[in-house]
């Protein structure tokens, strides 16, 4: 099964996408459903992703190999701390992964 979030793309717009996505009933929890791209939706995603790395690769196409170097260690920190901080909450407020 696939989900917005495993494609990094928002549910709420997938939703807006007409015959690109379906719910499906979340087995974990009765109350939730998941959002499942159709082929067309995949598409779109792949489109999307596509067209991120693009705009990624000319937005650093000047930088040297030493600007690229520090943004990669910063992205690594920033993303290390959101995890540490997400599982911190989750511990917190009682949550389950």
């Amino acid at each position: 099964m696939t989900s917005a979030t495993n494609h990094m793309l928002d549910p709420a717009r997938l939703a807006r996408w007409r015959r690109r996505d379906r719910c499906v009933p979340d087995p974990d929890a009765r109350r939730a459903q998941r959002v499942q791209l159709t082929d067309a939706g995949l598409a779109a995603a792949e489109h999307i992703r596509e067209a991120s790395r693009r705009g990624m690769a000319m937005a650093l196409a000047d930088w040297s190999a030493e600007d690229l170097g520090q943004l990669a260690g910063l992205y690594h920190r920033l993303a290390d701390d959101f995890v540490i901080r997400a599982d911190a909450d989750g511990a917190a407020t009682g949550a389950t992964a």
